[in-house]
């Protein structure tokens, strides 16, 4: 039995585990400012995330925004499917222990995205930022 565990031991520190390992979230709440003047760009979003500093996530983290859309065979009463669709990418400006601040680093334009009821952020998108391990 001993020989087995050391082996073991040695093949868990040789076998990677990249690709394994992420942080998934979701956004929580979104808000943004008001403009004073038409002449004003709009104020940027905030979106509020429910991952923070015990999840591992940092200031200047960048995040991957997905949402899942559900697909239905209208040809018969199948199973439901479920795509996964990348809207873009958030930067974390503020994090807490359980929650964060992120905004819009990248989004994906309308045109490169299945047609979508709302093309933007928005409460419930999941956010996953992938570890060190991954890059």
């Amino acid at each position: 039995m001993k020989p087995f565990l050391i082996v073991y031991g040695i093949l868990c520190l040789l076998v990677p585990t990249v690709g394994y390992a992420a942080i998934a979230g979701s956004i929580i709440n979104v808000s943004h400012g008001f403009r004073m003047k038409e002449a004003e760009p709009p104020p940027p979003r905030d979106f509020y995330l429910d991952l923070g500093s015990r999840d591992g996530v940092k200031a200047g983290d960048v995040l991957q925004v997905t949402r899942q859309i559900s697909i239905g065979n209208a040809m018969w009463s199948g199973p439901t499917h479920l795509l996964r669709v990348v809207l873009g990418e958030v930067q974390i400006l503020t994090v807490g222990e359980t929650a964060s601040i992120a905004r819009v680093q990248s989004q994906r334009a309308a045109s490169e995205l299945p047609t979508l009821d709302y093309s933007t952020f928005m409460v419930g998108d999941s956010v996953e930022a992938k570890t060190a391990a991954i890059n």
